[in-house]
Parts: C-alpha cells; sequence; structure tokens
C-alpha cells in the first residue's frame, strides 16, 4: 500500500484562497483535483495528518463544546469536499508530538495491508518532520499543492528503493 500523509493549510489551500467555510479558509478544488490526479496515478491511500483531523476525534466525545462542534463541521466539510472528488480518508495520525513523530508513530502501528511507499505533503519546517524528512514533498503556504509537486509525489511513491514495510 501506498500512503499520502496530507496536512491540509499550505497544501489544499493557500494564501489566496477565497473559498471559506464559516470563519475558516476552506479548500479548493483546483488543489483538490491535483490530489485526486495523485491518488489516481499511484493507487495511494489518504492518512490525515493535518489539524484539520480535530474534527474526527470530537466526534467520539459525549459532551461536545461549542469550538468541538465547530471543527466536526470543519470536518465533515472536508470530507464531503474530497468524496465530491471519489476521495476518502483511510485514517489519521494521532496527536502525540511533533508531525514526523506522530507519523512514525502512525507507520510503526499500522497492522493493514504492508506498506510499500509513503510521502507527507506539507507546508510545515522539515525540522518538524524528522525522521522522514525524505519522503516530504515541502508546499507553500503562497502555492499550495502543484502540477510539478504531484509529478515528484508521483516519483517518490513509485520509488522501488523507498519500500519500508
Amino acid at each position: 500500500m501506498k500512503v499520502i500523509f496530507l496536512d491540509v493549510d499550505g497544501v489544499l489551500n493557500t494564501t489566496s484562497t477565497t473559498e471559506m467555510f464559516e470563519e475558516y479558509t476552506f479548500i479548493e478544488d483546483e488543489k483538490v483535483q491535483l490530489l485526486k490526479q495523485l491518488v489516481t496515478r499511484t493507487g495511494a491511500e489518504i492518512v490525515l495528518s493535518s489539524s484539520w483531523r480535530y474534527g474526527w476525534w470530537v466526534k467520539q466525545k459525549v459532551n461536545p463544546t461549542p469550538s468541538d462542534l465547530s471543527s466536526i463541521r470543519l470536518f465533515d466539510a472536508l470530507e464531503k469536499k474530497l468524496s465530491e472528488y471519489g476521495l476518502e480518508l483511510l485514517d489519521h495520525t494521532d496527536e502525540t508530538s511533533t508531525r514526523g513523530q506522530e507519523i512514525a508513530w502512525w507507520l510503526e502501528s499500522w497492522d493493514g495491508e504492508p506498506i510499500e511507499s509513503f510521502v507527507i505533503l506539507d507546508d510545515m519546517h522539515l525540522s518538524y518532520l524528522l525522521p522522514h524528512t525524505s519522503h516530504v514533498v515541502s508546499t507553500s503556504l503562497s502555492k499550495g499543492l502543484t502540477q510539478s509537486l504531484v509529478e515528484r509525489a508521483v516519483s517518490m511513491l513509485k520509488d522501488s528503493s523507498r519500500k519500508i514495510k
């Protein structure tokens, strides 16, 4: 199995994004189309590593707070938008440490289909993505996901020398 660890802000939206969901900057259709292209070309599964995953967690709370409800609505809107393009989320990382450590923990604890390769789509500084910086496709908050970054991610996911399990 191939995996895409997906951040949202700076990947599916940018500083110039005008799409809004309630008070939040939402995601751009153009960026979702690029993600769809990446998934279609590689067969990769998507694991949400973004802070947008919070809504996924708080859905299980017995007495959600008003901010929890807002996070749930945002997460639900993300899932709905992705589903409009035939995309779905396999899982999410847990909030434990730095994003890189969270991804490392997810990879170690995954007990499903063996993982062949993975990429991390993120605009975070590489120091927050250790120990997996060689798997990062760095986006920027000003441009987000681009066609050239999709090409780089496709190449990384198809590279048989990058197999991890």
